[in-house]
Protein backbone atom coordinates (compact mmCIF):
# COMPACT_ATOMS: atom_id res chain seq x y z
CA UNK A 1 0.00 0.00 0.00
CA UNK A 2 1.04 3.58 -0.76
CA UNK A 3 2.83 5.53 2.19
CA UNK A 4 -0.06 8.65 2.45
CA UNK A 5 0.33 11.67 4.44
CA UNK A 6 -1.21 10.45 7.90
CA UNK A 7 -1.93 12.10 11.35
CA UNK A 8 1.32 11.59 13.82
CA UNK A 9 1.92 10.94 17.13
CA UNK A 10 5.14 13.38 17.20
CA UNK A 11 4.21 15.93 19.56
CA UNK A 12 5.18 19.19 16.60
CA UNK A 13 3.08 17.53 14.23
CA UNK A 14 0.41 19.90 12.77
CA UNK A 15 -2.11 17.11 13.36
CA UNK A 16 -1.15 15.33 16.95
CA UNK A 17 -2.90 15.46 19.79
CA UNK A 18 -1.26 18.22 21.57
CA UNK A 19 -1.46 20.29 18.45
CA UNK A 20 -5.19 19.81 17.98
CA UNK A 21 -5.71 20.68 21.58
CA UNK A 22 -3.45 23.90 21.62
CA UNK A 23 -5.73 24.85 18.46
CA UNK A 24 -8.36 24.17 20.28
CA UNK A 25 -7.68 26.59 23.10
CA UNK A 26 -5.81 29.14 21.31
CA UNK A 27 -9.39 29.35 19.39
CA UNK A 28 -10.83 29.01 22.33
CA UNK A 29 -9.29 32.19 23.68
CA UNK A 30 -10.14 34.06 21.01
CA UNK A 31 -13.85 33.00 20.99
CA UNK A 32 -13.66 31.11 17.87
CA UNK A 33 -15.59 30.49 16.53
CA UNK A 34 -18.19 32.70 17.24
CA UNK A 35 -21.27 31.35 19.04
CA UNK A 36 -24.00 32.17 16.39
CA UNK A 37 -21.63 31.25 13.58
CA UNK A 38 -23.05 28.27 12.15
CA UNK A 39 -19.95 27.86 10.18
CA UNK A 40 -16.99 25.48 11.01
CA UNK A 41 -13.54 27.12 12.24
CA UNK A 42 -10.92 27.22 9.92
CA UNK A 43 -8.58 24.18 11.79
CA UNK A 44 -11.36 22.16 11.36
CA UNK A 45 -12.09 22.38 8.26
CA UNK A 46 -8.64 22.00 7.18
CA UNK A 47 -8.56 18.91 9.48
CA UNK A 48 -11.67 17.68 7.24
CA UNK A 49 -10.05 18.62 3.86
CA UNK A 50 -7.02 16.82 4.90
CA UNK A 51 -8.81 13.21 5.95
CA UNK A 52 -10.82 13.65 2.13
CA UNK A 53 -7.76 13.71 0.92
CA UNK A 54 -6.26 11.25 2.58
CA UNK A 55 -9.60 9.00 2.13
CA UNK A 56 -9.20 9.74 -1.56
CA UNK A 57 -5.89 8.81 -2.39
CA UNK A 58 -6.41 5.46 -0.31
CA UNK A 59 -9.34 4.73 -2.56
CA UNK A 60 -7.38 5.56 -5.84
CA UNK A 61 -4.80 2.94 -4.64
CA UNK A 62 -7.19 0.49 -3.96
CA UNK A 63 -9.21 0.94 -7.01
CA UNK A 64 -6.12 0.29 -9.62
CA UNK A 65 -5.07 -2.60 -7.31
CA UNK A 66 -8.52 -4.30 -7.20
CA UNK A 67 -8.81 -3.42 -10.97
CA UNK A 68 -5.54 -5.55 -11.60
CA UNK A 69 -6.93 -8.45 -9.77
CA UNK A 70 -10.07 -8.41 -10.53
CA UNK A 71 -8.85 -8.49 -14.34
CA UNK A 72 -6.32 -11.36 -13.61
CA UNK A 73 -9.01 -13.20 -11.66
CA UNK A 74 -11.58 -12.44 -14.58
CA UNK A 75 -9.47 -14.30 -16.60
CA UNK A 76 -8.49 -17.29 -14.95
CA UNK A 77 -12.42 -17.71 -14.63
CA UNK A 78 -12.50 -17.69 -17.90
CA UNK A 79 -9.83 -20.35 -18.30
CA UNK A 80 -11.55 -22.21 -15.95
CA UNK A 81 -15.16 -22.01 -17.92
CA UNK A 82 -13.19 -23.61 -20.68
CA UNK A 83 -11.34 -26.63 -18.81
CA UNK A 84 -14.85 -27.33 -17.34
CA UNK A 85 -16.08 -27.73 -20.99
CA UNK A 86 -12.89 -30.06 -21.60
CA UNK A 87 -13.41 -32.01 -18.56
CA UNK A 88 -17.13 -32.42 -19.36
CA UNK A 89 -16.37 -33.45 -22.78
CA UNK A 90 -13.53 -35.79 -21.17
CA UNK A 91 -16.02 -37.28 -18.32
CA UNK A 92 -18.70 -38.18 -21.23
CA UNK A 93 -15.76 -40.21 -23.33
CA UNK A 94 -15.00 -41.69 -19.97
CA UNK A 95 -18.44 -42.80 -19.29
CA UNK A 96 -18.44 -44.30 -22.62
CA UNK A 97 -15.47 -46.04 -22.68
CA UNK A 98 -16.32 -47.59 -19.41
CA UNK A 99 -19.68 -48.86 -20.42
CA UNK A 100 -18.18 -50.28 -23.33
CA UNK A 101 -16.03 -52.39 -21.73
CA UNK A 102 -18.17 -53.15 -18.95
CA UNK A 103 -21.03 -54.21 -21.67
CA UNK A 104 -18.45 -56.55 -23.41
CA UNK A 105 -16.83 -58.04 -20.02
CA UNK A 106 -19.93 -57.98 -18.05
CA UNK A 107 -17.68 -56.86 -15.15
CA UNK A 108 -16.70 -53.44 -14.40
CA UNK A 109 -12.97 -52.20 -15.63
CA UNK A 110 -10.02 -52.67 -13.39
CA UNK A 111 -8.56 -49.24 -11.82
CA UNK A 112 -5.43 -50.04 -13.89
CA UNK A 113 -3.55 -52.76 -16.02
CA UNK A 114 -2.31 -55.53 -15.11
CA UNK A 115 1.76 -55.21 -14.37
CA UNK A 116 3.11 -55.22 -18.06
CA UNK A 117 6.94 -56.27 -16.43
CA UNK A 118 6.50 -59.68 -17.20
CA UNK A 119 5.41 -58.63 -21.26
CA UNK A 120 8.81 -56.61 -21.72
CA UNK A 121 11.09 -58.70 -20.09
CA UNK A 122 9.89 -61.41 -22.62
CA UNK A 123 10.57 -59.02 -25.03
CA UNK A 124 13.79 -58.14 -24.24
CA UNK A 125 14.43 -61.98 -24.16
CA UNK A 126 13.49 -62.29 -27.75
CA UNK A 127 15.53 -59.62 -28.32
CA UNK A 128 18.61 -60.83 -26.52
CA UNK A 129 17.90 -64.10 -28.56
CA UNK A 130 18.79 -62.92 -31.69
CA UNK A 131 21.88 -61.26 -31.28
CA UNK A 132 24.40 -64.80 -31.20
CA UNK A 133 22.89 -65.95 -34.43
CA UNK A 134 22.88 -61.90 -35.99
CA UNK A 135 26.15 -61.16 -35.31
CA UNK A 136 27.72 -64.07 -37.19
CA UNK A 137 26.50 -62.03 -40.32
CA UNK A 138 27.79 -58.71 -39.47
CA UNK A 139 31.45 -59.96 -38.75
CA UNK A 140 30.77 -60.42 -42.90
CA UNK A 141 31.61 -56.85 -42.98
CA UNK A 142 34.76 -56.50 -41.46
CA UNK A 143 33.40 -54.26 -38.38
CA UNK A 144 34.24 -53.56 -34.94
CA UNK A 145 32.95 -55.93 -32.08
CA UNK A 146 30.47 -53.32 -30.99
CA UNK A 147 29.20 -52.18 -34.21
CA UNK A 148 28.56 -55.62 -35.32
CA UNK A 149 26.43 -56.23 -31.90
CA UNK A 150 24.51 -52.92 -32.04
CA UNK A 151 23.32 -53.88 -35.69
CA UNK A 152 22.45 -57.66 -34.53
CA UNK A 153 20.80 -55.85 -32.25
CA UNK A 154 19.28 -53.43 -34.55
CA UNK A 155 17.77 -56.75 -36.62
CA UNK A 156 16.76 -57.97 -33.54
CA UNK A 157 14.40 -55.09 -32.03
CA UNK A 158 12.93 -54.31 -35.36
CA UNK A 159 11.58 -57.81 -35.57
CA UNK A 160 10.23 -57.85 -31.73
CA UNK A 161 9.10 -54.09 -32.31
CA UNK A 162 7.20 -55.28 -35.65
CA UNK A 163 5.73 -58.25 -32.97
CA UNK A 164 4.42 -55.92 -30.63
CA UNK A 165 2.56 -53.10 -33.27
CA UNK A 166 1.57 -56.14 -35.61
CA UNK A 167 -0.34 -58.23 -32.45
CA UNK A 168 -1.86 -55.11 -31.11
CA UNK A 169 -3.56 -54.04 -34.48
CA UNK A 170 -4.17 -58.12 -35.14
CA UNK A 171 -6.52 -58.11 -31.74
CA UNK A 172 -8.45 -54.73 -32.37
CA UNK A 173 -9.23 -56.42 -36.09
CA UNK A 174 -9.77 -53.23 -38.05
CA UNK A 175 -9.45 -54.92 -41.22
CA UNK A 176 -11.91 -52.90 -43.52
CA UNK A 177 -10.09 -49.50 -43.15
CA UNK A 178 -7.17 -49.74 -46.13
CA UNK A 179 -4.56 -47.95 -43.96
CA UNK A 180 -5.11 -50.48 -41.37
CA UNK A 181 -4.72 -53.53 -43.97
CA UNK A 182 -1.93 -51.80 -45.79
CA UNK A 183 0.03 -51.42 -42.04
CA UNK A 184 -0.51 -55.09 -41.19
CA UNK A 185 0.98 -55.97 -45.00
CA UNK A 186 4.13 -53.63 -43.83
CA UNK A 187 4.50 -55.09 -40.73
CA UNK A 188 4.87 -58.96 -41.97
CA UNK A 189 6.72 -57.81 -45.03
CA UNK A 190 9.39 -55.98 -42.63
CA UNK A 191 10.20 -59.30 -40.58
CA UNK A 192 10.11 -61.60 -43.65
CA UNK A 193 12.77 -59.43 -45.37
CA UNK A 194 14.95 -59.12 -42.62
CA UNK A 195 14.77 -62.46 -41.90
CA UNK A 196 15.43 -63.46 -45.51
CA UNK A 197 18.55 -61.25 -45.97
CA UNK A 198 20.39 -62.04 -43.00
CA UNK A 199 20.03 -65.39 -43.58
CA UNK A 200 21.39 -64.94 -46.79
CA UNK A 201 24.23 -62.91 -45.75
CA UNK A 202 24.56 -66.06 -43.19
CA UNK A 203 25.08 -68.22 -45.89
CA UNK A 204 27.55 -66.17 -47.62
CA UNK A 205 29.25 -65.82 -44.27
CA UNK A 206 29.22 -69.71 -43.75
CA UNK A 207 30.69 -70.44 -47.22
CA UNK A 208 33.96 -68.10 -47.09
CA UNK A 209 34.29 -69.36 -43.49
CA UNK A 210 36.90 -72.27 -43.39
CA UNK A 211 35.61 -72.88 -39.29
CA UNK A 212 32.08 -73.35 -40.68
CA UNK A 213 30.48 -77.06 -40.53
CA UNK A 214 30.30 -78.53 -43.80
CA UNK A 215 27.66 -81.79 -42.74
CA UNK A 216 25.20 -79.37 -43.01
CA UNK A 217 23.41 -78.52 -46.59
CA UNK A 218 22.98 -75.02 -47.39
CA UNK A 219 19.36 -74.78 -47.65
CA UNK A 220 18.75 -77.12 -44.72
CA UNK A 221 20.76 -73.90 -42.95
CA UNK A 222 19.04 -71.70 -44.30
CA UNK A 223 15.45 -72.66 -43.26
CA UNK A 224 16.68 -73.24 -40.01
CA UNK A 225 17.65 -69.63 -39.36
CA UNK A 226 14.47 -68.06 -40.97
CA UNK A 227 12.30 -70.83 -38.99
CA UNK A 228 14.55 -69.81 -35.36
CA UNK A 229 13.89 -66.07 -36.38
CA UNK A 230 10.29 -66.06 -37.54
CA UNK A 231 8.97 -68.34 -34.67
CA UNK A 232 10.72 -65.87 -32.22
CA UNK A 233 8.82 -63.38 -34.37
CA UNK A 234 5.37 -65.02 -33.97
CA UNK A 235 6.25 -65.56 -30.20
CA UNK A 236 6.26 -61.83 -30.24
CA UNK A 237 3.29 -61.41 -32.19
CA UNK A 238 0.84 -64.17 -30.03
CA UNK A 239 2.66 -62.13 -26.54
CA UNK A 240 1.44 -58.63 -27.75
CA UNK A 241 -1.85 -60.02 -29.53
CA UNK A 242 -2.79 -61.40 -25.70
CA UNK A 243 -1.98 -58.47 -23.62
CA UNK A 244 -3.26 -56.11 -25.71
CA UNK A 245 -6.90 -54.93 -25.15
CA UNK A 246 -8.58 -52.45 -27.26
CA UNK A 247 -11.54 -51.45 -24.75
CA UNK A 248 -9.10 -51.56 -22.02
CA UNK A 249 -6.22 -49.26 -23.45
CA UNK A 250 -9.42 -46.74 -24.73
CA UNK A 251 -10.53 -46.63 -21.19
CA UNK A 252 -7.55 -46.30 -19.36
CA UNK A 253 -6.65 -43.58 -22.03
CA UNK A 254 -9.44 -41.55 -21.54
CA UNK A 255 -9.25 -41.73 -17.86
CA UNK A 256 -5.72 -40.62 -17.58
CA UNK A 257 -6.76 -38.06 -19.86
CA UNK A 258 -9.78 -36.71 -17.75
CA UNK A 259 -7.16 -37.30 -14.75
CA UNK A 260 -4.77 -34.65 -16.49
CA UNK A 261 -8.01 -32.39 -17.06
CA UNK A 262 -9.34 -32.46 -13.51
CA UNK A 263 -5.67 -31.81 -12.00
CA UNK A 264 -5.76 -28.79 -14.47
CA UNK A 265 -8.82 -27.46 -13.42
CA UNK A 266 -7.86 -27.99 -9.61
CA UNK A 267 -5.23 -26.16 -10.03
CA UNK A 268 -6.62 -22.93 -11.52
CA UNK A 269 -9.12 -23.13 -8.81
CA UNK A 270 -6.43 -23.29 -6.29
CA UNK A 271 -5.11 -20.24 -7.87
CA UNK A 272 -8.48 -18.26 -8.00
CA UNK A 273 -9.07 -18.78 -4.83
CA UNK A 274 -5.58 -17.88 -3.60
CA UNK A 275 -5.23 -14.23 -5.89
CA UNK A 276 -9.46 -14.27 -4.29
CA UNK A 277 -7.91 -14.35 -0.61
CA UNK A 278 -5.01 -11.88 -1.29
CA UNK A 279 -8.05 -9.57 -2.96
CA UNK A 280 -9.88 -9.22 0.68
CA UNK A 281 -6.41 -9.28 2.39
CA UNK A 282 -5.60 -6.50 0.53
CA UNK A 283 -8.99 -4.44 0.62
CA UNK A 284 -9.39 -5.24 4.09
CA UNK A 285 -6.14 -3.16 4.74
CA UNK A 286 -7.09 -0.57 2.44
CA UNK A 287 -10.77 -0.98 4.62
CA UNK A 288 -8.88 -0.54 7.64
CA UNK A 289 -6.90 2.42 7.13
CA UNK A 290 -9.67 4.63 5.39
CA UNK A 291 -11.67 3.54 9.27
CA UNK A 292 -8.54 4.66 10.86
CA UNK A 293 -8.61 7.86 8.89
CA UNK A 294 -12.25 8.30 9.69
CA UNK A 295 -12.21 8.14 13.17
CA UNK A 296 -9.07 9.98 14.33
CA UNK A 297 -10.73 13.26 12.22
CA UNK A 298 -13.53 12.47 14.37
CA UNK A 299 -11.78 12.20 17.53
CA UNK A 300 -9.37 15.32 16.85
CA UNK A 301 -12.65 17.04 16.02
CA UNK A 302 -13.91 16.48 19.60
CA UNK A 303 -10.95 17.55 21.44
CA UNK A 304 -10.72 20.55 19.10
CA UNK A 305 -14.43 21.26 20.88
CA UNK A 306 -13.22 20.27 24.16
CA UNK A 307 -10.40 22.10 24.63
CA UNK A 308 -12.00 24.71 22.86
CA UNK A 309 -15.03 24.87 25.13
CA UNK A 310 -12.62 24.95 28.28
CA UNK A 311 -10.94 27.95 27.40
CA UNK A 312 -13.76 30.36 25.77
CA UNK A 313 -14.26 33.07 27.77
CA UNK A 314 -18.16 34.01 26.60
CA UNK A 315 -19.94 30.83 27.58
CA UNK A 316 -21.78 33.00 30.43
CA UNK A 317 -22.49 35.18 28.08
CA UNK A 318 -24.69 32.52 26.35
CA UNK A 319 -25.91 30.61 29.40
CA UNK A 320 -29.00 29.01 27.39
CA UNK A 321 -26.61 27.63 24.37
CA UNK A 322 -24.14 24.93 25.88
CA UNK A 323 -21.67 25.24 22.70
CA UNK A 324 -21.75 27.37 19.65
CA UNK A 325 -23.43 26.76 16.86
CA UNK A 326 -21.05 25.18 14.90
CA UNK A 327 -20.42 22.85 17.03
CA UNK A 328 -24.04 21.33 16.47
CA UNK A 329 -22.77 20.38 13.28
CA UNK A 330 -20.69 17.08 12.92
CA UNK A 331 -17.88 16.86 10.74
CA UNK A 332 -18.94 14.30 8.28
CA UNK A 333 -15.70 12.22 6.92
CA UNK A 334 -17.45 9.71 4.34
CA UNK A 335 -15.58 6.45 3.65
CA UNK A 336 -15.73 5.88 0.02
CA UNK A 337 -17.85 3.26 -0.74
CA UNK A 338 -15.67 1.03 -2.87
CA UNK A 339 -13.50 1.20 0.88
CA UNK A 340 -16.56 -0.39 2.63
CA UNK A 341 -18.00 -2.62 0.05
CA UNK A 342 -15.23 -5.21 -1.99
CA UNK A 343 -17.96 -5.54 -4.96
CA UNK A 344 -19.42 -1.30 -4.37
CA UNK A 345 -18.90 -1.42 -8.42
CA UNK A 346 -20.94 -4.74 -8.65
CA UNK A 347 -23.67 -4.21 -6.10
CA UNK A 348 -24.28 -0.29 -7.89
CA UNK A 349 -24.65 -1.79 -11.36
CA UNK A 350 -27.38 -4.08 -9.91
CA UNK A 351 -28.72 -2.00 -7.97
CA UNK A 352 -29.13 0.60 -10.98
CA UNK A 353 -30.13 -2.29 -13.10
CA UNK A 354 -33.16 -3.23 -10.75
CA UNK A 355 -34.29 0.38 -10.79
CA UNK A 356 -33.74 0.44 -14.53
CA UNK A 357 -35.97 -2.62 -14.67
Amino acid sequence: MASYYSFGSWIFHPYSDWNVARRGRRDGLKNLPSWKDPHQPPFLVELKQVGDSMLREIGEDWSQVNRKMKSEIDSLRQGLEHRNALEAEATAEHSVAHEAYKQEHDIPPPASRASAFWYWLLLAILVASELPMNSLVFRLFGESEILTLVMAFAVGGTLVLCAHYLGEMLKEGYYKRRTNSIMVGVLILIPVIVVGSVALFREVYLESSPDAPKNLSQMAAYIGFCSFNLVLFLVGVVASYRRHEERLSRLLERRKLLDKKRSSRSVLQQEIARLDAERVKLFQAHHLRGMQIKDTVERLTAKYRTHNLESRTDREQNPDEGQPRSFLNAIEVKVPEHLQDIDADVTKARTAGGGTA
